[in-house]
């Protein structure tokens, strides 16, 4: 599908990644996808901003899963599928962010995914940008978050947030359908929590709060039937 308005190298982009069928509007400067879309069915080195493609709705699933993508800008603005930008390559401990291409910001990230979102492995200071509503799993996890502002109102799946630097949850969803995922953080407090967790809630070094914060907590939020059953059968925070 040929576009005079599209530089050979966006279409030879467009047409490696899609699964289905493209459109270009050169009215709205947009293209939509009809089908899925994954950038790395074709290598590029020089990726890191769709190659300044806008993109508009796109009826599947969107991949962005590279190593040099560093900025969200013109990504779509409707996912009818999941959205997926996790970064696999980063490992915080080396030393080597300066180095290495990453999101910092979901500046340009879709305002409604139907399935899940992904934007775990970065260095994302803040979830701003964020769709408010995701229908599946939202994957944060492996950031350098110190909050969750930002953060979807309501995901029907997973919340995952493991392994970033928060010490509160202030901006974590209302309500999370499945399992809420807030290890390997600094968690001082467990105020802001979700209000409904369908799933578990998984949490670390709860030795860290208080038996009365504890019980604060959980008679506030009687979704959380796992977390009760884990304490009462602990001999040091029985309820």
């Amino acid at each position: 599908m040929m576009s005079n308005e599209l530089t050979q190298k966006q279409i030879d982009f467009l047409n490696e990644g899609t699964k289905g069928t493209w459109t270009y509007d050169p009215t709205t400067d947009l293209v939509d996808v009809d089908g899925d879309f994954d950038s790395g069915r074709g290598w590029h080195s020089d990726l890191n901003n769709f190659f300044g493609i806008k993109f508009g709705k796109v009826s599947g699933n969107f991949v962005c899963c590279q190593i040099n993508l560093t900025s969200l800008e013109g990504a779509p603005k409707e996912v009818a599928g999941n959205f997926d930008c996790a970064h696999f390559h980063l490992n915080k401990n080396t030393g080597n962010l300066n180095k290495i291409p990453y999101l910092t910001s979901l500046k340009g990230a879709p305002k409604k995914v139907g399935g899940s979102f992904n934007c775990s492995g970065h260095a994302l200071t803040s979830l701003k940008g964020a769709p408010k509503k995701i229908n599946g799993d939202f994957d944060c996890s492996d950031n350098c978050l110190t909050s969750l502002d930002g953060a979807p109102i309501e995901v029907a799946g997973n919340f995952d947030c493991q392994y970033n630097e928060l010490t509160t949850l202030y901006g974590a969803p209302k309500n999370v359908g499945g399992t809420f995922d807030c290890t390997w953080n600094r968690l001082t407090s467990l105020a802001w929590a979700p209000q409904n967790v369908g799933g578990y809630f998984y949490r670390a070094h709860v030795n860290r709060f208080s038996l009365e914060e504890i019980k604060n907590f959980l008679n506030s939020r009687s979704s959380l039937v796992e977390i009760k059953k884990f304490l009462e059968r602990s001999s040091k925070y029985r309820l």
